[in-house]
């Protein structure tokens, strides 16, 4: 038999959370148009249920614990105010399922013979999400990015951000509070100027999204301003060299 396959489009948003795994692992948690979730495993809504009653997935870090973000370095949580119990944060991702498909059609629920099947061959599924955006509805042509955390500072408060660079050269800042559109011509003089870091060496308060605000400290492990620099202009030259073999 002759086989074949396909591939479908499934879009989605991000709404930030930790992964209790020894540390705490800041992350984007994937949500899906289908009811999917990716939080470092592809679960539907009752296996994301699950995940938040066992502590894997989580919206808040206790006292003294170790904050971990992927390209950026650890930081440890000197006092926190957090904004969301087990209950309250699995609502929040229900209200966002519910925004991205209002209908709730088409939402996929894992049968026992799939979980069974992970759990024999020992399997996790992922996800491979793609940040892009639309610059404009009569021509629906996504513009492909790709991003990194780094901390922000903006209006006498402190942020942490994902940065996403896009191949056209913008740079998307944002968070639930605010949103702000940069150029990479741009990033030099940000970095130059403070607007971004990457280090704490002093206990600094820091917006963790909607999630909630805790004083840090750098902890161990941590990128210097140099290297997050580099490492976002490799993204727009990755990016482009991508484009660039397409074409």
């Amino acid at each position: 038999m002759h086989k074949i396959s396909r591939q479908k489009t499934i879009e989605g948003t991000t709404i930030p959370g930790f992964i209790s795994n020894g540390e705490y692992m800041y992350i984007n948690v994937h949500i899906f148009e289908d009811g999917m979730v990716n939080c470092w495993e592809l679960v539907d809504m009752q296996g994301l249920s699950q995940k938040i009653e066992l502590g894997w997935l989580t919206a808040s870090v206790p006292e003294r614990e170790s904050i971990l973000v992927f390209d950026l370095g650890s930081f440890r949580v000197l006092g926190g105010k957090w904004n969301y119990d087990q209950d309250g944060y699995y609502e929040r991702i229900v209200n966002i399922l519910h925004d991205l498909n209002p209908s709730m059609t088409n939402i996929y629920k894992m049968t026992l013979e799939e979980k069974m099947k992970m759990e024999q061959r020992r399997i996790i599924p992922l996800a491979e999400p793609e940040d892009f955006y639309v610059p404009s509805e009569e021509d629906y042509t996504p513009v492909r990015g790709d991003g990194s955390f780094i901390f922000m500072r903006r209006e006498q408060q402190n942020y942490l951000v994902y940065l996403t660079v896009y191949q056209d050269g913008r740079i998307k800042c944002e968070s639930t509070v605010f949103e702000e559109i940069f150029h990479i011509h741009e990033l030099h003089d940000l970095f130059m100027e403070g607007v971004f870091f990457t280090e704490i060496h002093t206990p600094l308060r820091v917006v963790f999204d909607h999630l909630g605000e805790a004083d840090i400290v750098s902890h161990g492990y941590a990128v210097n301003i140099e290297q997050k620099y580099d490492q976002l202009q490799a993204i727009y030259r990755r990016l482009n060299q991508k484009q660039d073999s397409k074409e």
